[in-house]
């Protein structure tokens, strides 16, 4: 679905992607997790079409796709939910789903969305700016779901969340990927999004350090000790 080839990258000044090699294969829940400072929210920007700056090679399967605006991306089911509670605080719930179904060619009916975040359904008339984080945060999924994404980039969902949330925010992930969303997750709850993800990388720097199964990962000593808070072992690798 998605591949990454060297791509480097910045925001005009020094790069901040060195060197990116990924890939996500057609429904499949890819993690990226790191240190703050490594670049993961920039990968999302380059593919998304939002970094102003990028070389190397983004292929949508097998299409190069770097240079294309963010409306061209969605029109090929490219959807991008940028870290934060990306609401308009005036608008109501009904009336965010209502834009997304103008804006993306191949949008699902409000309906057939609010089936699957049955939570939303009795804020239909309630204004954005006055949901919780939680619910702020299940909007935007709806929004995205509703959009009929084939690959889904998600910058730092449970950002702020309370744990109950989280596990909301992740059910509703798996339940996308289990209709055949791809997903592309920066998370900085990095143990959570491991034990989600098919698939991992850890990066560092700009550059795409490890690579594994997420549960591997999970359980991998070199990225317990520096990202996941485990005590450092004599022993360890």
């Amino acid at each position: 679905m998605l591949e990454l080839r060297g791509v480097a990258g910045g925001y005009g000044g020094p790069q901040v992607l060195r060197g990116v090699t990924l890939r996500v294969a057609a429904g499949e829940f890819v993690a990226l997790i790191g240190p703050n400072g490594a670049g993961k929210s920039t990968v999302l920007k380059a593919v998304a079409g939002v970094l102003p700056r990028v070389e190397g090679e983004i292929a949508l399967e097998g299409r190069p796709v770097q240079g294309l605006s963010p409306r061209a991306l969605l029109a090929l089911g490219v959807v991008y939910l940028p870290q934060g509670r990306n609401v308009f605080p005036s608008l109501t719930v009904l009336e965010h789903l209502e834009l997304m179904r103008d804006l993306a060619p191949h949008a699902l009916s409000p309906e057939a969305v609010l089936e699957r975040f049955p939570a939303l359904r009795p804020l239909l008339g309630r204004r954005a700016g006055l949901l919780s984080g939680g619910q702020q945060q299940l909007l935007c999924l709806a929004r995205a779901a509703l959009a009929s994404p084939r690959l889904l980039l998600v910058d730092e969902p449970s950002l702020g969340l309370a744990p109950r949330v989280v596990e909301d925010v992740f059910a509703a992930l798996a339940d996308l990927r289990g209709r055949g969303v791809s997903i592309l997750l920066v998370e900085q709850n990095a143990r959570r999004a491991l034990a989600a993800a098919d698939r991992a990388y850890v990066l560092e720097l700009g550059r795409t350090r490890l690579e594994g199964r997420g549960r591997e990962l999970l359980e991998d000593p070199r990225v317990a000790q520096l990202y996941l808070g485990a005590p450092v072992s004599a022993s360890a690798p």
